[in-house]
């Protein structure tokens, strides 16, 4: 076992450090935990004023759960909300961190966020295809790229297998881990983060994922990971190691040194105890220290060198005063000068390809997606050619005597807006369903919010909102006996497209602003209802009181019914006992104007509430919070 160790100690000491350096000064986290209306809530410090740097290769931040290690990962990673920033700087090779960050380091989750329905080769390709230049890069480069990691990573067996839905069988825990790992380094960054690479593994493959990085780390790489206990093989392949404490650093420096210094302090550590678990338990003061004086070579600065007395416990007091501590305050001395304004970690994203190509690229995922997964499309069609079918028997032919004529033709019509409308709850899940994914790769820059939204749009109007619709209308108007010009029926089926879409876009509006189904359903039932009453069939609007009236303008069903009154009654004629009825009287009855522009400015209005619920529906996506 001494051998072992002995025989790894020397491959690490012996490999090439060419990886960059971080260097982190003063950093404070805190985080809101209430919030009062114009008050600010109570708040609490998650780092507390820490400093150090990460050299090449492997950088483990450890610490008990709550301790700030994945804080400082993702502040250091550019991944924490820059609000909660209080003080602080981070430099990367002694330089301001640009706005080519995102595109310098990578971030692999915790949890893998990947698109199921696709292979990891094509994963794989749609990183990239976004991540690395078209100027830079030909179609046959990023193809050797994508070879290249798939070898490294040791997926070639399950390349061309796909991720794994919940109806979708697919790769293995550790393969779902390397192709998380893979996706980032396809723009081979000389920064990775990662974020407890081993949770929710088995030992044998977290052993694997480690031994992964650890040969990614011997190429040039400086890695930083935040892991809660591993186990000793994985502690045996860190090269540096960070002990964090209630949002302090209780010890950072060299993996080898680690036991000894302990053990100055006073905390023995078995021969068989798994370092690791023992570190923990000196943090948690489960392990009684000795009562003899601390070695005098780690105390090495006085305490007026020191920082006031800020620590919360004496293991912080002792880091404070090692020479670990010393050294790292000599390192940053040169990165850093003491009268610097603060850092504001929020950095502009810049993409590695232009919009037109994101919008391409996406999209063509987004159909690959939904052709993979046609259960929604398949569903939304069927119901549309049943609905329509249902719809026709029974208002079949309807006939021109009264007042079977009239009737029947507003109620078929109200039937109609009312599947058009409310047949989009479905959409309430386009935004929610890839939220988690959608935010990962907003923050690694992949590709812009407008292309990503563009394409959501653009693969889910066209196969779930036009195509069904138009069949429930060819279905639909021939059975009902409606006019049998082609005008009307045209006119017919627009007016049930833009109904459709000005629904849809509230769903939309209502999916990008909310995280769960249940509430998205909720709050979209309740317009949708609104709506409803307001629409002219339930209630007449003319004898409605007048601080409620006005809600008849944002009604949705009003327009709808409207223009498909004024499409079928304008010009028909009706019969009652052989006395004739023009359908004008029912519309002048109900205040409807009949004009030509009476008609076209129900579909204008359709078409500007589309239009804003959909800009809103923009707004709500860029709003969502890419930091954690």
């Amino acid at each position: 076992m001494e051998s072992s160790a002995q025989s790894r100690n020397e491959k690490t000491s012996n490999f090439h450090h060419s990886g960059p350096i971080l260097t982190f000064n003063n950093i404070r986290y805190v985080v809101n935990l209430k919030r009062v209306v114009c008050m600010q809530g109570e708040q609490k410090e998650i780092l507390c004023n820490v400093s150090g740097l990460m050299r090449p290769g492997m950088n483990a931040i450890l610490g008990p759960t709550g301790s700030g290690k994945t804080s400082l990962l993702d502040v250091l990673a550019n991944r924490k909300d820059p609000k909660g920033l209080k003080s602080g700087q981070v430099r990367l090779n002694g330089q301001p961190l640009g706005s080519h960050f995102n595109l310098q380091s990578a971030y692999v989750v915790q949890d893998d966020i990947l698109m199921g329905t696709l292979t990891v080769r094509e994963n794989l390709e749609f990183s990239a295809n976004l991540r690395l230049s078209k100027k830079e890069y030909t179609f046959e480069e990023k193809q050797l790229k994508v070879n290249k990691v798939i070898d490294e990573l040791g997926l070639q067996d399950c390349a061309n297998t796909k991720i794994g839905t919940e109806l979708i069988r697919g790769i293995s825990g550790g393969e779902r881990k390397r192709c998380s790992i893979g996706m980032e380094l396809i723009t081979s960054p000389s920064l990775l983060f990662l974020d407890e690479p081993t949770t929710g593994l088995d030992a044998n493959t977290a052993n694997s994922i480690m031994q992964l990085l650890h040969m990614l780390a011997r190429h040039g790489r400086t890695i930083i990971f935040s892991i809660h206990q591993p186990r000793y093989s994985i502690y045996e392949l860190l090269d540096y190691i960070t002990l964090m404490s209630k949002g302090d650093i209780v010890y950072q420096g060299p993996r080898t040194e680690t036991i000894e210094y302990f053990k100055d302090l006073g905390y023995e550590c078995e021969p068989y105890n798994n370092p690791s678990d023992f570190f923990l338990d000196v943090i948690n003061e489960a392990v009684p220290s000795s009562p003899e004086t601390p070695n005098p070579e780690v105390v090495i600065i006085s305490q007026t060198a020191v920082d006031p007395p800020m620590e919360k416990n004496r293991l912080t007091h002792h880091f404070r005063q090692s020479k670990y501590y010393h050294q790292i305050s000599e390192e940053l001395k040169s990165s850093f000068v003491s009268d610097e304004p603060k850092l504001s970690i929020k950095i502009k994203s810049s993409y590695a390809t232009p919009f037109w190509y994101q919008l391409y690229i996406v999209c063509g995922r987004t159909i690959k997606n939904l052709i993979r997964n046609p259960q929604t499309s398949v569903a939304q069609v069927f119901m549309m050619i049943l609905f329509g079918l249902l719809n026709g028997l029974i208002y079949y032919q309807i006939p021109h005597t009264m007042p079977e004529a009239l009737q029947n033709r507003i109620g078929a019509f109200f039937f109609l807006i009312i599947n058009q409308v409310f047949g989009n709850l479905s959409a309430v899940e386009l935004f929610i369903q890839e939220k988690a994914l959608f935010s990962h790769e907003k923050a690694s820059g992949y590709y812009r919010t407008s292309a990503y939204f563009l394409s959501k749009i653009l693969a889910d109007v066209i196969p779930n909102r036009i195509i069904p619709v138009l069949i429930l209308a060819a279905i639909s108007y021939f059975m009902m006996g409606l006019k049998r010009d082609a005008a009307p029926f045209f006119l017919f089926c627009l007016t049930l497209s833009l109904t459709s879409l000005s629904a849809v876009s509230l769903a939309f509006l209502v999916s990008a602003s909310v995280s769960t189904f249940a509430i998205a359903n909720a709050l979209i039932a309740i317009p949708y209802v609104f709506m409803m009453v307001f629409g002219g069939f339930l209630v007449n609007l003319n004898r409605m009181l007048q601080w409620l009236s006005w809600l008849k303008w944002i009604s949705i069903f009003r327009y709808g019914l409207n223009a498909l009154m004024i499409n079928e009654l304008k010009g028909q004629i009706f019969y009652m006992n052989s006395t004739e009825i023009p359908g004008e009287i029912y519309m002048i009855e109900q205040g409807i104007d009949f004009s030509t522009w009476g008609f076209w400015q129900n579909e204008v209005a359709l078409l500007c509430m589309m239009t804003i619920l959909m800009f809103l529906a923009f707004i709500q996506l860029l709003r969502i919070n890419k930091w954690k």
